[in-house]
């Protein structure tokens, strides 16, 4: 995850802000909602997919639960120990309000996300920690 690119999504976004200890950044009102799911159910339903998908469907991954952008800063800010509201700027053009992913097709198949918002988000945290004192160390090595 790269929080320095100007391409990186919503969650990585929010992710460098409160590690500069800065709110993060809405545009719009925050109900605008998204899909969030983790890598890994991404990878098991490919695995699903070539053993029981047929070919040439195409299928839906994702949690098929909505989660508001603001619910999203909250649990980002609340993780990171921000104790404020997020900032909000004004609506981006041409926005999608709701956004989730319709995976009737992949449970079929027998897929089960088990994309756990909070939790996966702490563990990226505590990845970033870890990151962080290694690179510490390492360049105190090489000094």
């Amino acid at each position: 995850m790269d929080l320095d690119n100007p391409y990186s999504g919503v969650i990585a976004k929010f992710i460098s802000r409160v590690k500069q200890k800065l709110p993060p950044v809405i545009y719009g009102d925050g109900k605008q909602t998204r899909d969030f799911v983790h890598v890994r159910d991404v990878v098991d339903f490919i695995e699903i997919a070539l053993k029981r998908g047929e070919n040439g469907e195409a299928y839906n991954v994702g949690t098929g639960r909505e989660t508001s952008i603001l619910e999203l800063a909250e649990i980002v800010m609340d993780i990171a120990g921000i104790n404020s509201k997020p900032v909000f700027d004004k609506p981006r053009k041409r926005d999608i309000r709701k956004s989730y992913a319709d995976i009737s097709k992949a449970r079929r198949l027998g897929f089960k996300p088990k994309t756990n918002l909070r939790r996966d988000l702490e563990e990226i945290f505590e990845s970033l920690k870890r990151y962080k004192t290694n690179f510490k160390i390492w360049k105190k090595r090489r000094e």
